[in-house]
């Protein structure tokens, strides 16, 4: 009077004898939830403690060892340019609130209009993850304040009207476990496990049911040359599980494309990647002038503007206070009546942000009136005043 069961595990033995399979990750843990930021505290993907696994220390100390860098992308499993990014306000600057987890409203346009461009020029439609609790992305932006684009290349898509099942044939409709990487094992029927609905061996199918995510990751793949990404069932004596059957997807099936589209995704992102440069940004000192208020006394006044996208600071890293600000200053200091003798600049927006310089100093002559500034990630200038009579 027992009805068949199953269960899908991922294909794995019980290393450290606790009945589980395969929950323990591969060294303990997963490089890129071994991040500070939002770290998942007693969670086995996210180690000991932030930065124990010795490769996310080595990629910190790259990090706060390199002041220059202007902007972060990183492709892997957590995308932000997919849509407009969700953003919160920094309600706790002052108040030693914990920060939102979100983009900062300030930063949601720039993210917002990259995220445009990269649509734009790629055509991907990936959704990614948006978890990015101990990742390097959550770190490099609310940690250290840097601009973070986070891609995800490639997403088997689900919902593609194009690809169709040969002639003859009829797509599968039962439902399948969740997406791994790696092929799965089938438990046998003596399994203690209570089956989903769904997935009792003599559940009858409806005539309205519909095809997986499964299915049609499936058949989207064969109609673009994977044909291989989806392995048959297969007896196999486990050693632990008895006799079981093994299948499903190759690893990386669902997270590399098929050969044939490789080259055309690669070739689209390059050209993103390269037009970042644009973007980056250019502050730089315009309408540089001493006017001659009396003989050897001027009145120096100056702007400082910002053309390119991203700003000078992002809103992440005046809150965390990582990125040095613009440093701007009169190099004839000694006869400096009014104005600082060093300005510092920690915001100047982009596409347009300006930022007024004024100072009035005794002179003997107009050639000593320079003006420059200096920044660690956005270069440097220094620019002689023109004097107006």
């Amino acid at each position: 009077g027992e009805r068949g069961r199953y269960r899908l595990v991922r294909e794995a033995r019980d290393a450290d004898g606790d009945e589980a399979l395969g929950e323990d990750p591969v060294h303990d843990a997963e490089v890129n939830r071994n991040f500070a930021h939002a770290f998942e505290e007693h969670t086995p993907r996210a180690g000991l403690f932030p930065t124990h696994e010795p490769e996310t220390r080595a990629l910190c100390e790259f990090v706060l060892a390199h002041r220059d860098i202007a902007l972060v992308v990183v492709y892997g499993e957590v995308m932000n340019l997919a849509k407009d990014p969700k953003t919160a306000p920094d309600s706790g600057r002052s108040r030693g609130r914990i920060p939102p987890r979100e983009v900062l409203s300030e930063d949601g346009g720039w993210l917002g209009e990259l995220g445009r461009r990269y649509r734009a020029a790629t055509g991907n439609t990936a959704k990614g993850a948006e978890d990015d609790a101990g990742t390097f992305q959550g770190w490099a932006y609310h940690h250290r304040g840097l601009a973070t684009l986070c891609i995800t290349p490639f997403e088997v898509p689900i919902d593609d009207k194009t690809a169709k099942p040969a002639r003859g044939e009829k797509a599968p409709v039962e439902e399948s476990a969740d997406a791994e990487e790696a092929p799965m094992a089938e438990e046998s029927a003596q399994s203690e496990e209570t089956p989903k609905p769904e997935a009792a061996a003599d559940a009858p199918k409806s005539k309205d049911s519909k095809p997986s995510d499964d299915a049609k990751r499936l058949v989207w793949l064969e109609a673009n040359g994977a044909a291989d990404a989806h392995l048959g069932w297969s007896s196999f004596e486990h050693p632990e599980l008895g006799p079981v059957e093994i299948g499903g997807w190759r690893p990386y099936a669902l997270a590399e494309p098929p050969a044939a589209l490789g080259a055309d995704i690669a070739k689209k992102h390059f050209e993103f990647l390269v037009s970042l440069g644009d973007v980056l940004a250019r502050p730089r000192l315009v309408e540089v002038n001493a006017h001659e208020l009396a003989p050897g006394l001027f009145e120096v006044t100056g702007v400082l503007e910002n053309d390119a996208l991203l700003p000078m600071q992002t809103a992440a890293a005046r809150r965390a206070r990582t990125v040095r600000p613009a440093r701007v200053t009169l190099e004839e200091t000694s006869g400096v009546l009014a104005g600082p003798l060093q300005e510092l600049v920690r915001e100047l927006e982009g596409a347009g942000g300006r930022h007024e310089l004024r100072w009035l100093v005794q002179a003997s002559s107009a050639s000593a009136l320079r003006v420059s500034f200096d920044t660690d990630h956005a270069g440097r200038q220094s620019i002689t005043a023109e004097v107006n009579r």
